[in-house]
């Protein structure tokens, strides 16, 4: 308000006045801000809320299924329209089972508390059961943000997931306009082609930050989750502009994101789906032939980029020969 005008190199691409605080008439200034942060240190309770349906064939193998629900501020995408993804998916297993359905391996259903927190919630319930865990999981499938995005789904997983996750979604109808009576593969697949790997859609790298953590890194379970994306190909930024911030409330999702809520319900039958298809199927739905691609383009890679430094290679005595 009545600052001086913003240097270029500040200026976005908004169609409104950029202005700075007087005295900032360009980025050399030598002047600093001083601010003070208030902060307070307190010992709070963190709850997990998990529920059990019980195998009937295998119920020592554990398929899990976990999202948290604790957000910055209203958390109205991050984490909310996960959570309500979870309780959807909950609602369905528990109407199955009121008709007499039981899965063939037990189910875990997990809410967890204090992820924006350093994923402590998940984090202390894995590693206070992780001999077990490391026994008997056979998945996770992580239950965060539904939405980051509206324009095709995202899915990352390890590659033992990979043929599951293709096979399910050409069941799923898509939600994309223009994709009317066509499954949710061919929408994904069009506009998110994976052409330098293969001619199917793209599925990224498990990475961090994420409830996944504890389960996929630590312990070695298999693990994947998915949601509504952006465009990779326009723009580099990353996550949604509100992404945990005041202005992250449900008008946002009613509005913007998702206003007829179809994007969620695709989410919520991929996510559903591979918690069901890994508990009930007969033998488990896990590819190897994947996987060992997968590792064969990865070492690829590292060899690659060795040869182009074969100084280091001689400096570290390192060899990639048999």
């Amino acid at each position: 308000m009545g600052g001086e005008p913003a240097p270029d190199s500040w200026k976005g691409n908004l169609n409104v006045s950029y202005n700075i605080g007087p005295g900032y008439k360009d980025s050399q200034s030598s002047q600093k801000i001083k601010m003070h942060i208030q902060t307070y240190n307190e010992i709070r309770r963190v709850y997990n809320v998990i529920a059990t349906i019980k195998g009937e064939v295998e119920p020592d193998r554990y398929v899990i299924l976990g999202g948290h629900r604790d957000s910055w501020v209203f958390g109205a995408i991050d984490p909310q329209s996960g959570a309500a993804v979870v309780n959807e998916i909950v609602r369905s297993a528990g109407k199955l089972k009121t008709q007499g359905w039981r899965p063939r391996r037990t189910i875990i259903f997990a809410s967890w508390d204090a992820e924006e927190f350093g994923l402590l919630g998940s984090t202390e319930w894995a590693e206070e059961n992780v001999k077990i865990l490391q026994e008997r999981a056979v998945a996770y499938i992580n239950a965060d943000s539904s939405v980051e995005g509206n324009y095709t789904l995202r899915v990352d997983c390890t590659p033992l997931m990979y043929q599951l996750v293709y096979r399910l979604t050409k069941e799923i109808e898509s939600p994309d306009t223009g994709f009317e009576g066509k499954s949710l593969y061919e929408s994904w697949h069009q506009k998110d082609n994976w052409t330098e790997y293969k001619d199917s859609p793209r599925i990224n790298k498990l990475g961090s930050g994420n409830d996944f953590e504890v389960f996929f890194q630590r312990i070695g379970i298999a693990s994947g989750r998915a949601r509504y994306t952006k465009n990779r190909k326009e723009g580099r930024y990353s996550g949604y502009p509100v992404y945990h911030s005041v202005y992250e409330i449900s008008e946002i999702v009613d509005k913007f994101y998702d206003p007829l809520y179809k994007n969620h319900l695709a989410v919520a039958k991929v996510r559903g789906g591979l918690v069901f298809e890994l508990a009930d199927s007969l033998v488990l739905p896990l590819d190897g032939q994947d996987y060992a691609d997968q590792l064969l383009n990865y070492a690829t890679v590292i060899y690659n980029l060795a040869k182009k430094h074969p100084e280091k290679l001689a400096a570290y005595n390192i060899s990639f020969g048999m």
